[in-house]
């Protein structure tokens, strides 16, 4: 899948959500002839309790002021959308026994945005029938061969992580570390930030570790990285993040932070406070207001008042938007493998409000990445 800026159209968002639902109307009623449901349904397994559970909330807040939006304005071919969202408190086991659990329900039609690489995984590894769209992870070895139910909506960590090394060789800091989390997740970190050093001839300043993804353990991470005074740091980490960055202040620790993706998160955002404005972050989505679907975003968040928008709700918001185009092209008698066709779309380009989606024959993620900053207000400087 690739993400392209087309200029936005003059038609009124609200046709473009409901404008293909006459002609989907029209379609064949597939012949296992089942009555159509009271509700199409969609469900997220996602952290709601432990250290991921900001991000978990703002990825559901996005999915959520998309379906209260589609549901106002009368649904899909007049049916309306449901939306269950389950904790597995950012556990593999737990994701999978979720998502078991909701596919239990007929009238559920796919999942959405699973949270974390091992809880992903878990659900790549199933042999579902149901389509997963976005999981939110960049993690390139899940990617490396197709998964005919898996559709990824972001780019790699790789490419966020080139995108950051980048930034950093272009102001002339050659002496860069990491901190990243000892487990699978954390491990690719290491080897995408190693790959975007060698792009530039350079080897790792320092490494700082911490236990595990979701760990608070980050004192050992920050004493390791004061010690090495590196002129740049890449801080790979997620919830732990604002921790961690306030351990290595606490320790004189003052390099250049770069943040990916998974780092922007509601909870580093409040935790930092105006220290905020400091860190450079790489997005996987786009927010400016110049693209019709951030300002659709934006308008539907704020009417369902799920509060202010952020990199997490529209990830959320862009994965529940391409799913209810594929709902609406696989017709009013949709089944899950009519949605998972409609997804892939034989590789054509699909345009939600100027962003444009296409999934290639492997279904991989997107290489939109850009870098943005917050201000001291905690507010995207969009």
């Amino acid at each position: 899948m690739t993400f392209h800026l087309s200029t936005p159209s003059r038609v009124h968002r609200r046709q473009l959500v409901l404008g293909s639902a006459a002609v989907a109307a029209s379609l064949a009623w597939p012949r296992m002839g089942r009555a159509q449901p009271k509700a199409w349904a969609i469900g997220s397994t996602l952290d709601l309790s432990d250290g991921e559970r900001l991000l978990g909330e703002g990825l559901s807040n996005g999915v959520r002021a998309c379906v209260a939006a589609v549901n106002k304005a009368g649904g899909v071919h007049g049916i309306p959308l449901q939306y269950e969202v389950l904790d597995d408190g950012f556990k593999p086991e737990p994701a999978l026994a979720n998502a078991q659990k909701l596919l239990a329900n007929p009238a559920l039609m796919a999942l959405l945005t699973p949270l974390g690489t091992q809880q992903a995984k878990a659900l790549i590894d199933a042999p579902l029938d149901t389509a997963v769209i976005g999981p939110l992870t960049g993690t390139a070895a899940l990617r490396q061969k197709l998964v005919p139910h898996v559709f990824w909506m972001r780019a790699t960590y790789q490419q966020e992580m080139d995108r950051l090394i980048d930034h950093a060789a272009k102001l002339g800091l050659n002496r860069i570390g990491l901190v990243h989390s000892l487990d699978p997740f954390g491990k690719g970190m290491q080897a995408s930030f190693e790959a975007s050093l060698a792009r530039h001839k350079l080897q790792p300043a320092v490494l700082g570790t911490t236990p595990t993804t979701s760990s608070m353990e980050v004192g050992p991470a920050a004493e390791t990285i004061a010690k090495a005074a590196p002129q740049a740091l890449v801080v790979g980490l997620g919830g732990p993040a604002a921790a961690f960055i306030q351990a290595l202040q606490k320790r004189g620790g003052s390099p250049m932070l770069l943040g990916l993706s998974i780092t922007a998160n509601a909870g580093t955002v409040k935790a930092l406070g105006t220290e905020i404005e400091k860190l450079i972050f790489t997005s996987v989505v786009p927010m400016s207001s110049k693209v019709g679907l951030a300002r659709a975003h934006r308008a539907d968040m704020e009417a369902a008042k799920l509060g202010e928008p952020t990199l997490a709700t529209m990830e959320g918001y862009l994965s529940a938007r391409m799913f209810v185009d594929a709902l609406r092209r696989a017709g009013p008698g949709a089944t899950r493998e009519a949605v998972r066709q409609a997804l892939a779309n034989n590789g054509r380009a699909v345009n939600l409000e100027g962003v444009s989606v296409n999934f290639d024959r492997v279904q991989q993620g997107s290489n939109y990445v850009d870098v943005v900053l917050f201000n001291r207000a905690g507010k995207l400087m969009i």
